[in-house]
């Protein structure tokens, strides 16, 4: 049993702020699994994935035909039970769904702006790749969260370390207690296009939607939300790629700002604390 902890140097702190997610179709089946975010966003709690999670097709690279249409997401986190005021019993393995879809067809979840005269899949593509989900109904079931003022404004400079925080291909140390994964990684320039951070190195496929955190004086700060991976080569030596069976030989990470991510899908960041990277006023 563990006590209810607000330490934010604790990596604990992270890890029940993230979340796995499960997309499935109409018929239960599974057709995919990622990563989320927990935040206690100042109107009300909020998961943060990726669209191309709920949607199943890369924003800015979109299908002539529509994927296999997700229904819901399941969310496994870990148990939480309140044994006393001051003892929250917190391990195991528990689950709940909400639908991605109300009853009149309208998507659930939140996102940004969307892309114009991108019409090749039945949902309007957003200009950034992330979304959120209103939790209030389940919010005592989730052990941990971020909180506004863990976000960090600026960019992290190429030397600085920052964590790729997810379940890569839904793996998790513990069968039955999502546990995940923090991969280290390091921006790899200072300016990406279209708002995106790239990372000297990739996550795995699953850790979409999971946050990309580092330490700033001793506190895990939240930078941005892993996006998944590009791939250089497919710009300018499509042959070579293909010649060597599609497997790049430099694929990089990318994220999109917090900031930015929050921001977009109507996060109320105007209130939230401004402390940059290195814990200065910005």
């Amino acid at each position: 049993m563990l006590p209810t902890t607000s330490v934010r140097s604790n990596s604990t702190y992270v890890s029940y702020a993230v979340v796995r997610l499960e997309a499935l179709d109409a018929n239960n089946n599974t057709l995919s699994w990622a990563s989320g975010i927990v935040v206690d966003e100042m109107d009300f709690p909020s998961i943060y994935t990726c669209w191309h999670v709920v949607s199943g097709a890369d924003p800015h690279n979109l299908p002539s035909n529509a994927p296999p249409k997700r229904h819901v997401i399941r969310v496994h986190t870990q148990g939480i039970e309140k044994r006393t005021p001051e003892i929250t019993a917190i391990g195991g393995l528990q689950t709940f769904d909400f639908d991605l879809y109300d009853k009149g067809g309208k998507p659930t979840w939140l996102q940004g702006p969307s892309q114009e005269g991108l019409d090749a899949v039945d949902l309007p593509p957003p200009t950034f790749d992330c979304v959120r989900f209103d939790v209030s109904s389940h919010r005592h079931l989730l052990p941990g969260a971020f909180k506004p003022q863990d976000d960090i404004r600026n960019r992290l400079d190429v030397p600085e370390d920052a964590f790729i925080v997810g379940y890569p291909y839904a793996y998790s140390p513990y069968k039955n207690s999502p546990d995940p994964i923090f991969l280290r990684r390091s921006p790899a320039c200072l300016f990406a296009p279209r708002g995106y951070i790239l990372l000297d190195g990739p996550g795995a496929k699953g850790m979409s939607g999971g946050p990309i955190v580092t330490r700033v004086d001793n506190e895990w700060r939240l930078a941005g939300i892993y996006n998944g991976v590009l791939f250089p080569e497919a710009t300018y030596f499509e042959e070579e790629l293909s010649d060597n069976n599609g497997k790049s030989q430099l694929p990089l990470g990318k994220y999109t700002m917090s900031v930015i991510a929050r921001k977009v899908v109507g996060a109320p960041i105007e209130s939230m604390g401004s402390k940059g990277a290195a814990g200065r006023e910005v």
